[in-house]
Formats: structure tokens, sequence, C-alpha cells
């Protein structure tokens, strides 16, 4: 493994499945043994859809014509490159989406496993879970991350720490 991503939601996923492309080996970590079904967003805009069409995983690569932003419409179909895109995906299905394509890339998911600490030293970054009532731990990894949602805000926030320099050939 070279990298432990913290966080199995579409940002962690999203990750992994790039890093995957990229040749490293990512391990996905999520608390939740299974995929909530609560719908938390309906939808994505901005570049990230066009990322997803890139990838495959999106339907449609057009611009939209419109937006509400708070109470105020903005009609952008004026525009001569519009670089406003959206894709209406409830946030299960485009996890489920995001899933099967890290999974079909070889990345390991490992479900209803929580982070309890990580230490780091020159050989790699050692990770500390509890997952099925037990503690285990993670070989070292050349990289960790962590992916994380802020309960009050809901917004994401990602870090990365290398654990040493990669090789270049």
């Amino acid at each position: 493994m070279d990298m432990v991503i913290i966080g199995g939601g579409p940002n962690g996923l999203m990750l992994a499945c790039e890093l995957a492309l990229a040749g490293v080996r990512p391990t996905v970590v999520e608390r939740l043994p299974r995929r909530s079904d609560q719908p938390k967003a309906n939808g994505i805009v901005g570049q990230v859809v066009r990322l997803l069409h890139q990838r495959g995983l999106a339907v449609g690569d057009a611009p939209m014509p419109g937006f509400v932003f708070g109470a105020l419409p903005l009609n952008l179909a004026g525009l001569e490159d519009n670089p406003l895109y959206g894709m209406g995906i409830k946030q299960p299905a485009l996890e489920e989406l995001i899933e099967r394509r890290a999974v079909e890339l070889g990345v390991e998911i490992r479900r209803g496993h929580e982070l309890l600490g990580f230490t780091q030293d020159p050989h790699g970054v050692s990770v500390e879970l509890r997952g099925q009532g037990a503690r285990t731990s993670c070989a070292p990894a050349t990289w960790s991350a962590a992916t994380a949602r802020t309960a009050r805000s809901g917004s994401s926030r990602a870090s990365a720490s290398p654990a040493s320099p990669r090789p270049t050939s």
C-alpha cells in the first residue's frame, strides 16, 4: 500500500481512483460499515463534473444555462465560455458510482474501520485502526491522506503527509 485515505465519501473515493490511475496503491478507510442511504446532496456543480465526464462517470458535458445562487437567478446562457457544469445525482448514487470504479481499479476499501491515530517515521506512515471490535494496524504507507467532513459547516478538507520522498526514475 502506498497511501491510506481516511474517509470513503465522494472526495476520498475519487482521490483513490485518481491515485490508482497514476499507479499508486491506495487503501480507503471508512468508519461507516456501509454507504449511507441518507441523501446529503442532490447534485454536484463545477469543474468536478468535467472530471467525472473525462473518467466516464458522468452523463453529459454541457454547461448549465443558468443557476440560482441564494435567491439570485444567474443567466449564464449568454456567456461565450460558460464554466459552470452541473450533474443531478444524489450523494448515495454518486458514492456507489465512484466506489464501483475504485474497486475496478484495484483500490482496497475497508468499511467499518475508524482511525485511532497514526505515526510517521523515515520508513513510512503507520495507521492504527479500530474495526469490527478490534484494533489493527496498516503496514507503513509511503503517504497518508485524510479527507474529512466538518460537522458544522459541511465543507470538506483534505491533507496529505509525505513519509519519505518518492523515488524518481
